[in-house]
């Protein structure tokens, strides 16, 4: 392809000159000569402005590309932060499913602890009638009370267990609450990652439009 600089000029006379187009050699007029000077001068401005406009549009290219980059790495980010929040979301899940299964055994032992407390008070009031019905000396009715005091032993012992069962109810009613909060918690962080990589995402496609656009 030709281009200007392969054009040189030589004057013949006052209106006429012969210009070099590639090794050949052509005569044109001076008014001739006059628009080819102005049509060399603006080819070098334009071509001059297509240098520019090229560097130009390489600089936004790389800055896009950067960009790119950039969001790549924290979509990378987030789905690590995500799949860790869903990790801890499923261990908090079955910790708070195990402490509710502990929950539902104690109120399960407490309930029994409660009916056996009861028969043995129906037994104890059954028995201390009897013997005081059948208690005639003083022997028989050392007998009772020795009987007694053993009952009332072992009701304190039962009581005692059924104060432990109902602080650990309590316990693990408490701890139960904390961990469904901090599922709760862990749930709004999950919803908000996804949020973002979506947007990340949009701010990605946008940028690859516009790289393609001035590609």
């Amino acid at each position: 392809m030709l281009s200007a600089s392969d054009v040189t000029y030589r004057g013949i006379d006052s209106e006429k000159f012969t210009i070099d187009i590639g090794g050949n050699d052509m005569f044109v007029h001076q008014l001739v000569l006059h628009d080819f000077i102005r049509f060399k001068t603006r080819m070098n401005v334009l071509q001059d402005k297509i240098i520019s406009l090229d560097r130009r549009f390489k600089s936004k290219n790389v800055g896009l590309t950067d960009k790119l980059d950039q969001i790549a790495d924290l979509l990378k980010k987030l789905s690590a932060v995500q799949y860790k929040l869903r990790l801890e979301k499923s261990s908090l899940e079955d910790t708070v499913e195990e402490l509710r299964r502990e929950l539902e055994a104690a109120k399960q032992r407490t309930e029994s602890l409660e009916v056996s407390e009861s028969m043995l008070n129906e037994v104890m009031r059954s028995e201390k009638i009897a013997f005081e019905e059948e208690l005639s000396d003083a022997a028989n009715r050392l007998k009772f009370e020795s009987k007694v005091v053993e009952l009332d032993s072992t009701i304190k012992k039962i009581s005692v267990k059924e104060a432990g069962l109902s602080l650990l109810e309590s316990q693990l009613a408490e701890k139960a609450e904390q961990l469904r909060d901090l599922s709760n918690e862990r749930d709004e962080l999950v919803i908000k990652c996804s949020k973002l990589k979506v947007v990340l995402k949009d701010m990605t496609n946008i940028l690859e439009t516009q790289k393609q656009l001035t590609a």
